[in-house]
């Protein structure tokens, strides 16, 4: 039951993400054809379509909740590339801004319903930071900086900390969904756990979506400046280099869950 708990709340971080993204592209006008919760095209269900739902967006789900994509129209690419950087970046950091967000309502409930946490520094401390993060939300100047900095370096570190973690960790240590799925199993075992974990996976997805690696939002986000200061033939190199590096890096991961399943490595 627990870990059916966590389970839905990554579900709804992951919906959370992708409405954002959708809502700050119908704010900025950009016409959105479909809004896919789950990865390929086998076992799809939809479109659901409703015409007040983002200009009649169609609405896809599969079984394979291991990511989702909010994508325009075709002619809106290239409209989305003459658009000032600011907003694009509006649109690219909605999704992991919002998880970040939801990760820490989730933490302030963990905190709630947990005793000793519910009138300690920490609870206080998480009430101030939620509210800084909504503050931030709506501040022009604010947003901009987290938009334009903040996210970006983080997105970076990340990725050296990745590759560092990668050529120095031991393949036991390496792993995808199912060593997600059966550490949150084994450690899982109550209430309050259960929402720490999704605050956990919900703050994670919007960090890991930082990484600048094409697909992420955080390679948009570098493909965004490079092409703000013309360097459009770099732009599409790196969109290609970086995407192959992350596939080799979901290969990775994949790979030791499938060695791991064999009981090859432990």
């Amino acid at each position: 039951m627990n870990f059916l708990l966590v389970f839905v709340l990554v579900v709804v971080s992951i919906i959370i993400h992708e409405l954002a993204h959708a809502i700050a592209m119908h704010k900025y006008g950009i016409a959105i054809k479909e809004i896919s919760l789950g990865l390929g095209k086998l076992f799809r269900l939809g479109p659901f379509r409703h015409p007040k739902f983002f200009g009649g967006a169609g609405v896809y789900a599969t079984p394979l909740l291991l990511g989702a994509s909010v994508s325009p129209y075709p002619t809106e690419y290239k409209r989305m590339e003459d658009m000032p950087l600011a907003t694009r970046l509006d649109v690219y950091c909605a999704g992991p801004w919002s998880n970040i967000i939801f990760g820490i309502i989730l933490l302030f409930t963990y905190g709630l319903i947990t005793p000793g946490f519910r009138t300690s520094l920490f609870q206080t401390l998480l009430g101030l930071v939620l509210l800084l993060l909504i503050w931030c939300t709506y501040n022009r100047h604010l947003r901009k900086l987290i938009n334009h900095i903040v996210l970006p370096s983080i997105g970076m570190a990340l990725l050296v900390f990745v590759v560092c973690g990668l050529l120095s960790a031991p393949t036991e240590t390496v792993g995808g969904p199912i060593m997600m799925a059966s550490s949150t199993r084994q450690y899982v075992t109550g209430l309050s756990a259960a929402i720490f974990a999704g605050a956990f996976f919900s703050i994670s997805i919007g960090i890991f979506n930082l990484l600048p690696l094409f697909p992420l939002d955080g390679g948009r986000i570098v493909k965004a400046y490079l092409e703000t200061f013309n360097f459009h033939g770099f732009a599409m190199s790196y969109s290609v280099v970086s995407g192959m590096a992350f596939g080799g890096l979901i290969i990775w991961a994949f790979g030791c869950d499938i060695l791991r399943v064999l009981g090859i490595i432990h």
